[in-house]
């Protein structure tokens, strides 16, 4: 991976951090799915 590679990775992290705070009636599911994805990383870790 090199850097143009990991900036853009960057990008799209924060890209897809943003949508949820546009739209507030989805907080709830970005949410949910943000803990479970936290859950899995733990439990291969």
């Amino acid at each position: 991976m090199n850097t143009v590679e990991i900036r853009q990775y960057i990008n799209r992290l924060i890209r897809s951090m943003k949508q949820p705070m546009e739209q507030p009636e989805d907080k709830e599911t970005a949410k949910a799915k943000f803990l479970s994805s936290r859950l899995s990383w733990s439990n291969q870790a």
